[in-house]
């Protein structure tokens, strides 16, 4: 189940992008659209110096189970297209793999 955190990007744009996208990813990764998931977290300012205050730097990062390479680069492209179509540019995509344990 891919979470995709969307740190520091407005509800909103996540709203408007996550429609489209959720499809795409979808079918990219042959699940369920469903299974995918979107999170904001609350976007606060934080201090950077004494006294100087500055936005948290935006980033994506998507939690999955471990997938090959080339579908892990789909991934990130679809999400840079869609998101830089909706004005959200420079911000860096990671990916955390989870593992199952097997008992």
């Amino acid at each position: 189940m891919p979470k995709i955190l969307c740190q520091n990007i407005k509800e909103e744009t996540v709203s408007e992008v996550s429609k489209d996208l959720t499809l795409e990813l979808a079918d990219i990764l042959g699940i369920p659209k469903e299974r995918i998931s979107f999170i904001v977290p609350s976007c606060e300012e934080f201090i950077i110096k004494e006294g100087e205050k500055s936005k948290a730097p935006h980033y994506i990062k998507i939690t999955w189970r471990e997938r090959p390479e080339d579908l892990m680069q789909a991934v990130a492209k679809s999400i840079k297209a869609h998101f830089s179509k909706a004005g959200v540019e420079n911000f860096p995509i990671y990916f955390e793999n989870i593992f199952k344990k097997i008992k």
